[in-house]
């Protein structure tokens, strides 16, 4: 289910609670399962103010959040040899080699 499907024009504040910017760190970037699930929770709040929000959030918890957990926050980046550069960073470099 996309952003747009589901009549969110604003996706940047969305992204940003995810993968964190230059001055904030995301939902990937935390320290532990338990982080995840504790600011996980803090987002169905954040998200909740609207309807799309509310069904983004559950959509996210069914088909991204365990695989996020489980694949992408620091400790597995870190263990994959990506020390603790961020996700957002990581991006951008990747984009000036393509």
């Amino acid at each position: 289910m996309k952003m747009v499907a589901l009549g969110i024009l604003n996706k940047s504040d969305f992204l940003v609670d995810i993968f964190g910017d230059n001055t904030s760190r995301g939902l990937v970037d935390v320290e532990s399962y338990e982080v995840f699930d504790a600011r996980l929770l803090h987002l169905k709040e954040a998200w909740g103010t609207t309807p799309q929000g509310n069904q983004f959030y559950s959509y996210f918890l069914v088909h991204i959040a365990e695989d996020m957990k489980n694949k992408m926050i620091l400790p597995i980046r870190r263990a994959a040899g990506l020390g603790t550069i961020s996700i957002i960073t990581m991006a951008q470099k990747v984009s000036i080699h393509l």
